[in-house]
């Protein structure tokens, strides 16, 4: 993950947020998405992470697991924070370069 923070530079800010993640670059949003993960109870795994869990979870409630693993202010679930961490990260670092570092984007 460090590869991924050294792509921004030194002015990046990570907010995990019990309800909104979000992940800043020179004081400006590159992603903002739902701390939440999907997960199939039956394979015991994740099926979804960010928007589109919070998607699939709307789409089909009682198929899927919904997983905060934020819970005022505190995590509550170390493993699956670090996936969503990984994965905010990763999705900020593609939308980052890919707009360039003067533009932001905001995921939906």
């Amino acid at each position: 993950m460090s590869s991924i923070i050294s792509s921004f530079g030194r002015n990046v800010c990570i907010d995990m947020g019990t309800v909104n993640s979000r992940v800043l670059v020179a004081g400006r949003s590159v992603i903002t998405e739902p701390s939440v993960v999907a997960t199939d109870p039956k394979r015991e795994g994740i099926v979804a992470l960010g928007q589109e869990a919070e998607n699939l979870i709307r789409r089909t409630p009682d198929e899927l697991g919904e997983l905060w693993p934020l819970r005022e202010g505190f995590i509550v679930d170390y493993r699956v924070t670090h996936t969503l961490l990984t994965y905010l990260m990763h999705k900020a670092s593609s939308l980052y370069h890919e707009h360039g570092k003067d533009a932001t984007s905001r995921s939906t």
